[in-house]
């Protein structure tokens, strides 16, 4: 019989493999409910926000905006760039949020897209229907659109090229040569937006937010499937958030286990803020 080296030791057969806390497994019924519970909170709040901001949008359209007696428009004033640029932040941020809740498809990260790709494999005996063409479609370009809005899409500076070379008129191409100029480098920025950038925006928003809706109302139909009769969803006030409350510590452990400095020692939950993350 072979030894075995002195120096190799031996496992213990009792060990547990060590768990992988980047993830929520789903793996009872109760899991896929906790786990929808939490999409659905989430998706509301942004929702609630995109919404608001939106208004907030149509009311700077019409303080730059003069009608007729008649209630016709007469004339649109130009938007100033922080005023534009302000709520474009603030909807995009909300839209944002939203397009990463419902459509994330990374490995370590939680959406509805997600969700609905493991409830439809799950082998726990978990009810569901079928999603609608215009559930799947909406989810599909969602999950499109998360892939292109978390980047800094190269495609951008080709497209650049493309549409400049596309400007030069076809009969003056062979006479033209497209040249760069290393310096100086000229920062563009501009200084007010006219009204149709505005509406559009608007425009846009509104089908986003209409869009979003439908996609709540399923996740919530999924819910009650599970459930098994008519969810019930109350809005509770909290009291003013501060660092070192449940939530804040809830996120900077996430940020802990993201950077692996977490490994399920409860005592280092109590040292949260004092973890080199």
């Amino acid at each position: 019989m072979k030894k075995e080296p002195e120096n190799i030791k031996k496992q213990p057969n009792n060990m547990q493999p060590q768990k992988n806390y980047k993830r929520f497994p789903l793996d009872s019924r109760v899991k896929f409910m906790k786990y929808l519970n939490r999409l659905i909170c989430q998706v509301y709040r942004q929702l609630d926000k995109y919404k608001r901001y939106e208004k907030e949008l149509e009311e700077i359209i019409y303080s730059h905006t003069e009608f007729n007696d008649d209630g016709t428009i007469k004339s649109g004033s130009n938007i100033s760039a922080y005023e534009y640029e302000s709520i474009y932040d603030k909807l995009r941020m909300a839209s944002m949020e939203l397009v990463k809740i419902v459509g994330d498809n990374t490995n370590d990260s939680a959406s509805y897209y997600k969700y609905r790709r493991m409830l439809e494999k799950n082998t726990i005996d978990v009810p569901f229907d079928a999603l609608s063409d215009e559930i799947k479609a909406y989810l599909t370009d969602i999950n499109d659109l998360r892939n292109w809005m978390f980047h800094n899409p190269e495609s951008l500076y080709v497209s650049e090229e493309e549409y400049t070379r596309a400007s030069i008129p076809e009969n003056m191409r062979p006479y033209t040569t497209m040249s760069y100029r290393s310096s100086p480098i000229i920062i563009t920025y501009v200084e007010e937006y006219r009204m149709n950038m505005a509406v559009s925006l608007m425009i846009h928003s509104q089908r986003r937010i209409e869009m979003f809706e439908k996609i709540y109302e399923n996740m919530i139909h999924d819910y009650e499937k599970i459930l098994g009769q008519k969810l019930d969803i109350q809005l509770k006030k909290d009291p003013p958030m501060s660092l070192g409350d449940a939530a804040t510590d809830i996120i900077q452990l996430s940020y802990a286990i993201q950077k692996k400095k977490y490994k399920g020692r409860e005592e280092d939950i109590k040292k949260l803020w004092d973890l080199k993350i």
